[in-house]
């Protein structure tokens, strides 16, 4: 499953994904989320119970995503959905996000749910213009002063 456009080529990795993709996806990874930032190994190990997609820019990583399942229920989680500095403010982030909630709906999935800083007005943004409700906001979630607002998106 790939989308084109131009030079845009955005498609969810296959099983097993290539060591070169993964550690591509793990140094944007880093680059976005820093210390909290996934390795090639764990995106591996990820891979096995959910979907990596990537965005790409003639042949370069661009933009990434990592999608899991839940165990408590039919739905899927979005771990993380990154574009790299260099390529944000063209859209990237949004036709990854689209490609990915229709990959999902294909698939059956029922609904999406993510976290997302509050304080990250553009993305907070961004899933709003996608449908995405406000469900909470968790104090402290990922540690001591590091709130995350839950959302939610019916895919069906």
């Amino acid at each position: 499953m790939a989308e084109a456009d131009q030079t845009l080529i955005i498609e969810r990795l296959p099983e097993p994904p290539t060591w070169s993709d993964l550690e591509a996806f793990a140094a944007l990874d880093r680059e976005a989320f820093a210390a909290d930032g996934l390795t090639a190994a764990n995106l591996r190990l990820l891979a096995l119970t959910g979907r990596l997609y990537v965005a790409r820019l003639e042949g370069q990583v661009t933009g990434q995503a990592v999608v899991l399942g839940r165990l408590d229920g039919p739905g899927a989680f979005l771990l993380g959905l990154a574009v790299g500095q260099a390529w944000r403010g063209r859209q990237m982030g949004r036709r990854l996000l689209q490609f990915i909630l229709a990959d999902l709906a294909r698939a059956g999935v029922p609904f999406l749910e993510l976290t997302v800083d509050p304080a990250n007005l553009p993305a907070v943004s961004l899933y709003e213009k996608e449908g995405f409700v406000r469900e909470r906001l968790v104090p402290d979630l990922l540690g001591p002063g590091k709130a995350r607002l839950i959302m939610r998106r019916s895919l069906s």
